[in-house]
């Protein structure tokens, strides 16, 4: 019975403590190392086609090439982008 006295009364001077108390938020830059290691660049699926077998390789073959190569780019460049923005 007697620690329920001690919690009541230190519940009630917390509470008062806590009632004029203010919360101000600060930010502070915190130094972060630039990452050193440039991500590979993508094979290009267009370069891999054989440009001496024409017969070989169809329209079809040679557009989705060309759209996977842009594909990887895009993710590439997101990868270098995010790596510059770091370095900031």
């Amino acid at each position: 019975m007697r620690s329920l006295g001690y919690f009541a009364a230190l519940a009630l001077v917390t509470s008062a403590c806590a009632h004029g108390l203010t919360i101000t938020e600060v930010k502070v830059p915190i130094p972060v190392p630039c990452a050193t290691e440039v991500p590979n660049r993508p094979g290009s699926a267009w370069e891999s086609l054989d440009p001496d077998d024409p017969a070989e390789t169809t329209v079809f073959e040679s557009v989705q090439a060309l759209l996977v190569d842009r594909e990887r780019m895009g993710a590439y460049a997101s990868e270098l982008e995010a790596l510059i923005e770091a370095c900031r």
